[in-house]
Formats: structure tokens, sequence, C-alpha cells
């Protein structure tokens, strides 16, 4: 099964020229894209029981699926039909590897089954595996997701006439503050944002 976050991440590719950015990997145990600077990976859920059967579109066993590549576009396109369902469990989207790749979502009142076209034979995905660091982080701390966010907008907005908008960011340690700066000729902006205290009994607990 795939649900739209595994398939929103196409999002990332649509702005780049790379022919691998154009393309979701999708494999047994979670879909990718990468456009050479950012790389996403969203891991699989678990295949539900109760399932609707939709005729023609009988779900590969997760263990004999093939790999295979969702352009971008139809991607997107899936993840909008699983979005807009009111059934919790048609949230996601069923698989068939067996002969030619097919991909099937339903709201209970209409079915769609669509054929994945797959990229050419000489088509090369980068080793994704290879790029993540294998050494351990040196610090680690959690930032709430809408503090980051409200920042950034503020950063974006300042660096608006910039080719590059890039900002500087400074870690201390996992208690103290992230700071986060920038220059727009004579102005400097910066920023605090606290990390969350989230200790490891907390985060089992929350699991």
């Amino acid at each position: 099964m795939l649900n739209k976050y595994n398939l929103m991440i196409a999002k990332i590719g649509k702005k780049s020229e790379t022919a691998y950015a154009k393309y979701v990997k999708v494999n047994k145990d979670k879909t990718v894209v990468t456009n050479g600077r950012i790389l996403i990976e969203v891991t699989r859920p678990e295949p539900q029981n109760g399932y609707p059967e939709i005729p023609g579109s009988k779900p590969t066993p997760k263990e004999n699926e093939k790999d295979f590549y969702i352009g971008i576009s139809e991607a997107l396109d899936i993840a909008k039909s699983l979005e807009k369902t009111k059934v919790p469990i048609c949230e996601n989207a069923l698989i068939n590897t067996d002969d030619s790749i097919k991909i099937a979502v339903t709201n209970l009142d209409s079915n769609k089954v669509l054929t994945i076209s797959q990229p050419d034979s000489d088509f090369r995905y980068p080793d994704t595996d290879a790029a993540k660091p294998t050494d351990e982080p040196k610090v680690i701390f959690h930032i709430a997701v809408d503090l980051l966010m409200q920042v950034l907008a503020q950063f974006e907005s300042f660096l608006k006439k910039d080719n590059v908008k890039a900002v500087k960011v400074e870690i201390f340690d996992r208690l103290k503050p992230v700071k986060i700066v920038a220059q727009n000729g004579s102005q400097e902006m910066m920023a605090l944002v606290m990390p969350l205290k989230i200790d490891e009994a907390e985060e089992k607990s929350a699991e």
C-alpha cells in the first residue's frame, strides 16, 4: 500500500531539471525522492485488512513486489485522489507489480486503476542509501515544525532579492536555542528557535 505521504514528496522534483528528480522510487519498505540537494523518504504504511476489492487490481504480496518508479505528475495526482476520500481505509492505494505496474484507488463509489509507465532501461536512479551518514550524530534535538516554518518564512522574505537564499545555522547544544542568521546588504536577520525538551522516555511513550 501507499498513502498520500508516500506520494506528496514528489513535489521536491517539480522544479528540478535532473532526470531522476522526475520520479518517485518505490520499494517494499519506502518511497524516495531526491533532486540532488534534498532527499526525502517515507516508510510505507502497514497493509490493512478490509480494503475493498477493485476489479483487475489484486494487490501483489509485499514480499513479491518489484521496485518501480512513479512519475512525479502521476504521484501527485494519485495523492490528490487519496486526499479527497472520506473513508479512512481508502486513504491507501493498492499496488500490483506482477506484470505491468498498476496502482488502484477507490472511494467506494468509483474505482481508478492506473498503469504506471516505467523509465527507459538505461535510466539510473542514484544510490540514495549511500548518501545517508553512517556515523553517530553529534547533537540530537527536536524543533517544532510550525515554529521553524514561521522563522524560515521571514528569512525567505528577507532574502527575496538574492539568487541564493541561504541562511547560516549555528548549533550549540541540544538544550540551547538554534541560531539562524542571514545577511541582506547592510542588514542582518537573526532568529533563535528553542528546541523542544523531549527525553527518551517521552519519545518512547509517544510512539
